[in-house]
């Protein structure tokens, strides 16, 4: 079976590595390894870094528009040239819909089946808006033969408005990864006063709420590791210096992958109070590192951390509530057994259900199951 691949995946020097790029880069690693009569060709969907110099709206619609463009010309030049089953197309939904339809006619057109694999946790929310995005993205599931969610409030909201064509397919975390922790558990020692925060520092990742409860916690240990822009990480040491001087926050900035783990390894929690997400990488990270884990209801999380279940696996707080994270963050630094208790769950979760072997699997039969309908 031949598979256009159609994703993201960190190609080039400039390349933005987000959550899809590092998807695609972890299903590509995987399949050239699996001999399983399946062929993956990539076309790289990467957006590129233009160091900031491009900040006007018409500049970054114009960059885009040549970007989406460059891509569709890659597929039907390879649609040309060869006769896939099945092509495989991501998208991030917003302006990015309209390059769907169009991509969805060209596989069509070349008698191949297409596939949608939505990588975002707003359908929810756009159905309630039932905005002109909704109505491009309705339009986008109608034409493909198959859409794939990554989250199931997802697959629950686009099975209600009536579509058969909807599947489900979490994220996995990569061998590489899991294979680092092996080699780092050991010989990392957890600090039981210590929490770790790790992605882009931003006020949507509620970085602020995080400060503004964590000062008035004592004998604490906040680290904080990602990019942050100069006039946030200002905010973040002016919000801190209340307290005990901010000594006890360190911002590490951005470190190697495996320093992150270590940092993720040598924490009693990892907290992400964060405002919106689709099914963040950061947080299989954490569970494969058997931290205890606080965050918020949005996106894929809750699913992730089956926080409905008998066995939770982590602490969900509201959105932009810094009193509840406090009283969270408090309760899980004082009770071991409980903060035990849910590092374990999440450890034993994500090897349930988040191995690449498990998401592969789930792949390849909605690839068999589309190429037969």
């Amino acid at each position: 079976m031949k598979i256009l691949f159609c994703s993201p995946y960190g190609e080039g020097t400039n390349s933005v590595i987000g959550g899809i790029s590092i998807w695609g880069k972890n299903i590509l690693s995987y399949a050239n390894s699996q001999q399983a009569g399946i062929e993956l060709t990539p076309i790289s969907f990467d957006r590129q870094s233009y160091n900031g110099s491009h900040t006007n709206v018409i500049e970054r619609l114009y960059f885009g528009v040549k970007e989406l463009s460059k891509a569709i010309r890659q597929v039907n030049k390879e649609l040309n040239n060869c006769q896939y089953d099945v092509v495989h197309i991501c998208s991030s939904a917003s302006f990015s819909l309209v390059k769907d339809l169009i991509l969805i006619h060209n596989a069509h057109k070349h008698h191949a089946k297409a596939v949608i694999h939505f990588h975002f946790g707003r359908i929810p929310e756009l159905s309630q808006k039932c905005n002109w995005e909704w109505k491009l993205l309705i339009k986008v599931v109608s034409c493909a033969d198959c859409i794939i969610t990554m989250d199931m409030q997802s697959y629950k909201v686009l099975t209600k408005s009536g579509f058969s064509n909807i599947t489900y397919c979490p994220n996995p975390i990569s061998n590489d990864t899991l294979m680092q922790i092996h080699g780092l558990q050991n010989a990392v020692k957890r600090n039981q006063h210590r929490i770790v925060f790790v992605g882009h520092i931003l006020p949507s990742k509620g970085i602020y709420e995080l400060i503004d409860a964590c000062k008035k916690i004592d004998n604490i240990e906040v680290h904080l590791i990602g990019r942050s822009e100069q006039n946030v990480d200002m905010e973040i040491r002016k919000r801190a210096s209340e307290y005990n001087n901010g000594d006890w926050l360190y911002m590490r900035g951005e470190i190697p992958h495996e320093k992150v783990l270590e940092e993720m390894l040598s924490a009693k929690l990892f907290v992400l109070p964060t405002y919106t997400e689709g099914f963040p990488n950061v947080i299989l990270e954490a569970m494969a590192c058997s931290c205890a884990i606080i965050t918020t209801p949005v996106g894929a999380i809750p699913e992730m951390l089956a926080t409905e279940s008998s066995d939770p696996c982590g602490c969900i707080v509201p959105v932009k509530n810094k009193e509840i994270l406090q009283r969270q963050i408090e309760n899980l630094l004082s009770n071991d057994n409980k903060a035990q208790i849910l590092a374990n769950n999440a450890r034993k979760r994500l090897e349930n259900n988040y191995t690449m072997d498990k998401v592969w699997s789930c792949l390849t039969q909605i690839w068999h199951n589309v190429q037969i309908i």
